[in-house]
Parts: structure tokens; sequence; C-alpha cells
């Protein structure tokens, strides 16, 4: 019987696999009968963290959790650094291409933005639904890319090697995106990334108006170089073959991760 102490703090997935292989996939709605001492596979390929379904009495939603031996790897997208928690986040209300929109808005057009929607009674303050891009990007890792949330599918929000295969004609509309930076960084005011990290089939132009923010993202990417990148935009054709583009307006568009590559 494993005791809480047994286990990592605040680490937690919806989903894990039966098998070593990764071949046979359990969501947590379909664990809940089953016996809470099964151990389950991280659905990292790379860790080999025993992950166990997991209940606290008073919370409304299972889940699975990492014993602490062996626990994740550093980094690991289900581990310490996912800070998605169900029970403390709520679906209603997300709607992604909102959220996004929002992260692209400058400052000032943010501010005006939410003075409105919070005058109207619509606004974010005091919302539990993920809204920035490291708890949207968390939510939609903690899950499988066909799951929905709040009727939205996870591979619609967020593009990386598991929902790649959603995407056979290109990146286009609202999108959370897992990206590495392109050997060719930056070009006069444009930054370039690639996605999937796995086969890096499609190229990423991040188009800037402001020079000074060009300035602070391209130092950021270029110091961390080898770290995975996510970044959020509204993408359409760059005009060039396999290159999609986003204006980028805001900081709050893009997120470097510890993980490395």
């Amino acid at each position: 019987m494993q005791s809480k102490t047994d286990y990592e703090d605040t680490i937690m997935a919806m989903y894990v696999f039966e098998d070593e292989k990764r071949t046979k996939k359990l969501k947590v709605k379909d664990a809940i009968k089953r016996d809470k001492g099964i151990r389950y596979f991280c659905p990292n390929p790379r860790c080999n963290a025993r992950m166990f379904l997991w209940n606290v009495e008073g919370e409304k939603k299972s889940y699975f959790r990492a014993s602490s031996n062996p626990k994740h790897t550093d980094h690991c997208p289900y581990g310490s650094d996912n800070s998605y928690n169900p029970n403390n986040i709520t679906e209603e209300g997300f709607v992604s291409d909102d959220v996004i929109e929002r992260m692209m808005l400058e400052r000032e057009k943010q501010q005006k933005h939410d003075n409105e929607t919070n005058n109207q009674g619509n606004g974010i303050q005091g919302e539990t639904f993920p809204h920035t891009i490291q708890q949207v990007y968390d939510m939609c890792k903690a899950y499988p890319c066909n799951n929905e949330f709040n009727g939205q599918t996870i591979g619609q929000i967020l593009i990386d090697d598991r929902s790649i295969y959603m995407y056979p004609k290109g990146v286009f509309g609202y999108r959370l995106i897992e990206a590495r930076s392109r050997k060719l960084l930056y070009k006069d005011t444009s930054i370039f990334l690639e996605t999937p990290i796995g086969d890096m089939r499609y190229q990423l132009e991040l188009k800037y108006k402001k020079p000074q923010l060009f300035k602070e993202i391209r130092e950021l990417l270029y110091n961390n170089r080898n770290h995975v990148i996510v970044v959020a935009g509204k993408w359409e054709s760059s005009g060039k073959f396999n290159c999609f583009a986003t204006k980028f307006n805001s900081k709050k568009q893009i997120k470097v991760l510890k993980r490395v590559i």
C-alpha cells in the first residue's frame, strides 16, 4: 500500500499507458474502478516514472501521479514542471481562440480590453479556467490530444508531436505550438522556429512590429537555443513552402521551458 509520502508532490496527469512500449493508452475515467495499486507508465517515453491512480477525499476528480521512486525525469512535461490540477481548474468559460487572442494583445490594448470586459462582467479576473500560456500548455499536456476540454479538442489547441497528425496541410488559426529554434534563428525583424520537435516538418515565423520586443525575444531564444519553446499566435501561410507566420505583439505569447531538447 502506497502512502502519501511515497508520491511526488503536485504532479498529475489525466492519462497514462498500461504497457512500457506505450501502445495501450488509459484515461482516468476508464481507470477509476481499477485497483489503485496498479503501476502504469508515464506518457513521456523518455521517463521511467511509476504512475498510480490517485484520489484524495474531498476532491472531485481523480488523476494519475508518480511515485517518488522512480520519479519523473528532470523537466518531464508530466512531472513537477506541470502545474495543472483538475480540481483547481474549471472548463466552463474556456474558449481557446479567445484566450490566445488576448495573449496577442499589446500591453495598452490588453489593459483597455480587460477594463471593458471587467466592467461588463465578462472579465477573467477571478476566473479559474486556463488563461496564460503556461496554464493552457500544462492543461493540454495533461490530457491525450484527442480528449476534449470544454468541447474543444486538445490537439486543436496545442500542436506538438502527439497532435501533428491532425495538421497534414499546415498550421492555421489560433494555436499554441510546441517548437524549437531554427539554426537560422532570425532575419530582419522575424524570428524562426520549427515544429514539431520530433521531425520539424513546419517552419514558424514570428513577425515583429516593435524593435525592442524583437530584440528582447531574440536574446531570450538565442540564450536558450536548446530549450523547448511554446508560442501562441494566429497562424497563416507566410507565402513560403511549409512556413506559417503569426504577428508577435506581446511577451505573453511565448514561454521558454526548462526542458532541453
